[in-house]
């Protein structure tokens, strides 16, 4: 203390005890704020006594501090980190790198700003009860619990990133033991020594790594958080008894992880081409591929003959930057890869792009034909194919490398969903030329002369949405129709947060009491359609019977999913039956018939008990007729001209034992998820009841769903298809008919499913994760539909203890579908 400084003298005299109650290091934040608040203070920086300069203040604060007259646990000090933890978690640390390591640093930082929090509440109790700090107080028991938690998340974070372990549930029971031990130590005299030990034995293996891997393989980047925890910790436990303030180590630590965790951020491959030009078509599926795998990208536009300053600064710092593995895309002469090849060291894939010329032979024999014993350039496919292997031999690279375990697993779950998607069943090339000319071939004329005054062909500009793109949550879905399952549809998409628009021309329908938006308008309105895509970004529809053009002018906007080919083909049942018999799959025997004389034809072939239906319009036994002898002839024909369909199917009858349905759910990139084989009861052709699962053997529940899923892969469905089945005595399986949409069998699944076939339909239009599709429960379900005057009885079967939904049509008629209910069966 410098004697007869007043200002010193008064400062010593009013905090000279603080030290030996704190037992720690001092800090002079803590005694500015102090000096702040303090009587003394105020009265004695308001003196005009010479004597008194800023040097004092200075001299002052330096004496406190060899007088230890402050604390590190002060609870200012741990508020302000508290802060400075929290800023750094959600501003600073980044939030869109796919590895889980950035989401496992943000944890951390926000508990050890928790921690901060208790810290200081601890020193704070411990200054007024006049005892030894942290010696007798259960926030300082809760604070340094905390700090051993993150210190051995700190230690099993950094190795994972070393390949060393995996950060999954058992390290979770190191991290308590190593925790409790810390306990342990609290109550030990020398709990300083053993912490500081604690703390620093993890930085230094960490520092050794780091000093390894930065040794052995060349600029790796680990050496940050070994370097950083010991500097640190080395400086708070050692050359903190000289007098530096261990707060402010602590904060530089800090900073340090963070820049830790940024640089960890780095990009890891780098996209470029040659030009704007090879971005849409061929370089953006590199892109969307790596984003699927978990890889960090950029993406730049890089020309080897406009831009070669370019070209020569990007190659020449791409090893300094980070980047892994470089992938080029170039079309024509197409030198970009080999000359960014020649100026680095980094592995180079080089995409060759399709040229209008030469087809894309150019730029791959360019890129292919690399002098032997030069710079090699890995060559890939031209135009997608390529782009998309690219991105896959990237990932194996960084995956093959040990450092990247999350690139690893993501990339092993890619190649066993490859396995999962090959057909069960041959896929038949009549049948993909059906679906591919499905709205030419298979479109009823009597689906669109009716429409043909409507429609007007808009001058504007189309412009196509991405089809490729997810739509994320908060995104706009647009289904065609207004029924119960569009209304099903939108109550599931609202619990994952999209907002959902319905288009239809009733003026008060089910959907329309539980959608964001509804637009009523006829099918055939052009302009009102336009503006409803436009409005979207994916369209799906909830029932068939739909005009191919009103699918098809949507889709010129906006994606339809199913796409319009596959409607139009279920809608119409002979394209229906054409389509699955040439995929190799049973159906009834079938024909089509235009003419009285040419079903009487027809049944001369087909035989006796026969089916004649629509060819078009027809559900829940609308627009069938069993003709079982000569004299059903006429009058199944009579009835069958009433009905608007163009022409009629004759099917032979199937001697079932039971009706059966399956429906699949398909992802953009071919996920695929089955729901359980079900089986359907009908009244007067309507469905009353599916009872789940199907009372068949688990090999005739492997046939029906083989045949969905093969159904579903020949469709290249996105979306959710239903097909419903005949099982005959021998165990054979019969396809009757399919429905591109939620069906009225899977109903039971909102209750008796994890996730029903309604969120499972927009799961997959929006391109996101299939859920689980196993039964709840004893795995037990009956769904029974309320017919007409059946709704009534809605309040007896919820005091039944039934789950009941009322759909909310204006007028009950016999036979109309107005709700249904599901219960648990034992």
């Amino acid at each position: 203390m410098n004697e007869g400084d007043p200002l010193s003298e008064r400062i010593y005299s009013d905090y000279t005890g603080v030290s030996k109650k704190s037992g720690t290091f001092g800090c002079p934040m803590t005694l500015l704020l102090r000096l702040g608040t303090s009587s003394k203070f105020q009265r004695a920086v308001s003196w005009s006594d010479s004597s008194i300069r800023p040097t004092s203040v200075v001299a002052a604060l330096i004496d406190s501090h060899e007088r230890e007259c402050g604390y590190l646990g002060d609870l200012s000090h741990t508020t302000t980190l508290f802060f400075l933890f929290l800023y750094l978690a959600f501003f600073v640390i980044p939030n869109d790198h796919s590895s889980t390591y950035t989401e496992h640093v943000r944890w951390l930082f926000i508990t050890e700003g928790v921690g901060q929090i208790f810290l200081g509440l601890s020193a704070h109790v411990e200054i007024k009860r006049d005892m030894r700090y942290f010696e007798h107080n259960i926030w300082g028991l809760i604070a340094w619990f905390i700090f051993s938690i993150t210190s051995a998340c700190r230690f099993v974070l950094a190795l994972s990133h070393f390949g060393l372990i995996e950060t999954d549930f058992r390290w979770t029971t190191a991290i308590v033991l190593i925790s409790l031990s810390f306990l342990y130590i609290y109550r030990s005299k020398t709990r300083w020594l053993f912490i500081g030990i604690a703390h620093l034995f993890p930085s230094v293996i960490l520092f050794a790594f780091s000093f390894l891997h930065l040794y052995l393989k060349d600029g790796h980047h680990f050496d940050l958080m070994g370097a950083s925890s010991v500097s640190a910790y080395f400086f708070i436990l050692i050359i903190g008894n000289f007098g530096i303030d261990s707060w402010y180590l602590e904060v530089v630590n800090l900073f340090l992880w963070t820049a830790l965790s940024v640089s960890f951020h780095q990009k890891l491959v780098g996209v470029i081409m040659g030009s704007q030009s090879d971005w849409p078509d061929t370089m953006k599926f590199a892109a969307s591929t790596l984003e699927e795998l978990g890889v960090s990208f950029e993406v730049n536009i890089v020309s080897a003959h406009r831009t070669p300053e370019r070209l020569f600064e990007y190659a020449k710092t791409a090893r300094s930057r980070g980047l892994k593995v470089i992938i080029a895309g170039a079309g024509g002469a197409a030198h970009l890869p080999g000359m960014v090849a020649a100026l680095t060291p980094l592995p180079v894939l080089g995409v060759p792009v399709q040229s209008k010329a030469l087809s894309g032979m150019d730029s791959l024999l360019s890129i292919a034909q690399m002098p032997g014993e030069g710079i090699p350039v890995g060559t890939l496919a031209i135009g997608r194919s390529g782009a998309i292997n690219a991105a896959l031999l990237a990932a194996s690279i960084l995956a093959s490398s040990g450092n990247h375990p999350d690139i690893s697993q993501k990339y092993d779950e890619y190649r066993s969903k490859q396995t999962e998607s090959v057909n069960l069943v041959p896929v038949d090339e009549s049948a993909k030329s059906l679906l591919s000319h499905a709205t030419s071939s298979f479109t009823p004329t009597s689906n669109t002369s009716s429409t043909s005054e409507k429609k007007v062909e808009t001058t504007e500009k189309i412009v196509t949405k991405d089809r490729s793109a997810r739509v994320m949550t908060g995104g706009n879905i647009g289904i065609i129709g207004g029924g119960q399952l569009a209304k099903m549809s939108a109550i599931a998409a609202a619990y994952l947060g999209y907002k959902v628009w319905i288009y239809a021309p009733e003026e008060d329908p089910p959907a329309s009491h539980s959608c964001y938006k509804y637009v009523r308008a006829e099918y055939d309105d052009a302009e009102a359609l336009r503006k409803f895509a436009e409005s979207v970004d994916v369209i799906t529809y909830e029932f068939e019977n739909i005009p191919p053009f009103t699918l098809q002018t949507l889709d010129k906007y906006s994606p339809v999913r199913p796409k319009p080919q596959v409607n139009a083909i279920c809608q119409d049942r002979y394209a229906e039956k054409s389509f699955v018999k040439n995929l190799g799959i049973a159906t009834a025997p079938f024909e089509k018939v235009k003419s009285l004389e040419e079903l009487k034809e027809s049944l001369s072939r087909i035989g006796f008990p026969s089916v004649l239906k629509s060819n078009n319009f027809g559900y829940d036994g609308k627009g069938q007729h069993t003709i079982k002898q000569e004299s059903d002839i006429p009058v199944a024909w009579e009835k069958m001209e009433s009905v608007k369909s163009e022409s009629a199917i004759l099917e032979g009858f199937v001697n079932f034992t039971m009706e059966v349905s399956v429906l699949v759910a398909r992802t953009l990139d071919g996920q695929k998820k089955t729901f359980p084989v079900v089986e359907n009861r009908h009244e007067n052709h309507i469905l009353k009841q599916t009872i789940v699962p199907a009372q068949v053997s688990e090999e005739t529940k492997k046939k029906a769903t083989d045949i969905a899923l093969a159904i579903a892969e020949a469709f290249d469905l996105v979306g959710l298809v239903a097909v419903e089945m005949f099982i005959k005595a021998d165990g054979s399986v019969v396809v009757n008919e399919m429905a591109p949409r939620p069906h009225n069998s899977g109903h039971w699944s909102i209750e008796g499913c994890q996730t029903s076939q309604f969120q499972q339909h927009i799961r997959a239009v929006c391109g996101l994760p299939l859920g689980d599709t196993e039964p709840l429960g004893e795995g037990k379900w009956m769904m029974e539909n309320l017919l007409g005057d059946e709704i009534n009885q809605w309040m007896k079967r919820l005091e039944d203890g039934e789950s009941v939904h009322v759909y909310g049509k204006p007028e009950i008629k016999p036979g109309r579908k107005l709700g249904h209910s599901t219960r648990a069966q034992k």
